[in-house]
């Protein structure tokens, strides 16, 4: 089995406490907990605004309606201090600047909003416009932007809703169901921060190599690790061996349990190729890094392995819900004259695969960072590490997304504050084979 040294520190899981819609002073557990979840949650409005308050606040009142919401004539700069940007008109670019991506057709906008007292706000409009303009109209000042992002119009979308009681609720459904799901059951909670993803998002392109190239799929994304370090497969609707396990520490993205020679708290994808297999960018991008680093790692061909990082960039109208990722390739033998900041298109040339660094065998180790909307955070830019590591670190996401038949993607809240929720991100056949990890979809 491809190897590579990238393990997670265990940390100890935290207890959270849980509430219930019906019984909001339900006692905290103290091991496990689990929030509520709702799963394929009734389709909700298209439109929608609406907040909770101490009754300190002018805010929004819950409406439903179908008008969309546009962006108010408001001072640019009342909008950027809030963590927006102003909206200059509806129209999605059709051609990005050099390195983004435009945005795929079918999405839409959320805002989640949160004051200093407690009170909150979540709109959402799956034409896309600006609810987060609109919430900053129509109500007081003082209020900060938490996340903003893209969901999908008619699609499912996957919700966490974290509130300052420590209350957790989850939630999966298609297009403003599982967000109206969301308003609902937060209703009375404090500071309620709402995150939410589409469970697709095609922006890649290509495979990170040449059609025709031989390739051997090896390990894949672990989601039980950090402060996850194990999960009951029970959870997420596997009942009978061999992937039923109530104390699982390597799950993939169906949410089964996985034994046999996979590496535990994997965070990425291992694929096995020849030394000096050509690799290419797999969606229009730009420079984060593409350099040589010192392992320290003995047994493969040389300690310094290359390494690239290419952000890739969603751009929307306004940027306020731009949506970023990084996609990370490890191992590299040979690097291309590529200098931070340059754009890339996909296809482009980055190096050659290799055997180096913390390597058993020769392969191409390939991660995808989340940087927006993550569990902690709206933007969590990264930092390309001094030491070893194969980057990522709590915001590393599976770019195939997560698919069990039950609950969502685990990682997005259970390894809080690390996690984000994982996204499938290639287009239609675009996707490489994950061989046996795969098995049985």
């Amino acid at each position: 089995m491809i190897a590579a040294c990238d393990d997670d520190d265990a940390e100890s899981e935290a207890a959270i406490a849980v509430t219930t819609p019906a019984d909001h002073a339900s006692a905290a557990r103290p091991s496990t907990p689990e929030p509520v979840f709702v799963d394929h949650a009734d389709d909700g409005p298209d439109v929608f605004a609406g907040s909770w308050s101490t009754g300190q606040e002018r805010l929004p009142a819950a409406d439903a309606g179908a008008t969309a919401m546009l962006a108010p004539d408001l001072d640019p700069e009342v909008l950027r201090a809030h963590g927006a940007e102003p909206m200059p008109d509806l129209a999605i670019p059709t051609e990005p600047v050099a390195g983004t991506i435009p945005s795929p057709a079918g999405f839409g906008h959320y805002c989640s909003m949160t004051w200093p007292s407690g009170g909150w706000a979540l709109a959402w409009d799956t034409n896309g416009n600006d609810p987060c303009a609109f919430l900053i109209a129509n109500s007081d000042p003082g209020g900060t932007i938490q996340r903003a992002g893209m969901i999908s119009s008619a699609s499912t979308n996957q919700v966490v809703t974290r509130c300052s009681d420590n209350t957790i609720f989850i939630f999966r459904g298609a297009g403003g169901g599982p967000l109206s799901a969301a308003f609902d059951a937060a209703a009375g909670h404090p500071g309620c921060i709402h995150t939410a993803a589409p469970q697709f998002l095609p922006i890649f392109q290509r495979a990170p190599w040449a059609s025709g190239a031989t390739v051997s799929p090896g390990t894949g994304v672990d989601f039980a690790r950090g402060l996850a370090m194990t999960l009951n497969t029970f959870d997420f609707g596997w009942f009978s061996p061999p992937y039923a396990d109530n104390d699982a520490t390597i799950v993939d993205y169906r949410g089964r349990a996985r034994t046999g020679g996979w590496i535990n708290n994997h965070d990425a994808y291992d694929f096995g190729m020849a030394r000096g297999t050509d690799l290419f960018a797999v969606a229009n991008g730009n420079v984060v890094a593409s350099r040589w680093l010192d392992t320290n790692c003995l047994g493969s061909d040389s300690e310094v392995q290359g390494e690239v990082y290419i952000r890739h960039t969603i751009t929307r109208v306004p940027t306020t819900y731009n949506e970023r990722f990084i996609a990370a390739y490890f191992h590299l033998q040979s690097l291309a004259d590529l200098s931070p900041g340059a754009s890339v298109v996909s296809g482009t040339y980055l190096g050659d695969s290799g055997h180096t660094g913390c390597s058993s065998d020769p392969h191409l180790h390939f991660a995808v960072v989340r940087e927006t909307n993550v569990a902690n955070a709206r933007f969590a830019t990264i930092q390309v590490p001094d030491g070893v590591g194969n980057n990522g670190g709590g915001r590393t996401i599976d770019p195939f997304g997560w698919t069990a038949p039950s609950n969502i993607d685990p990682w997005a809240w259970r390894a809080f504050p690390d996690g984000a929720l994982s996204v499938h991100l290639w287009q239609p056949g675009a996707a490489p084979s994950r061989g046996n990890w795969a098995l049985g979809d």
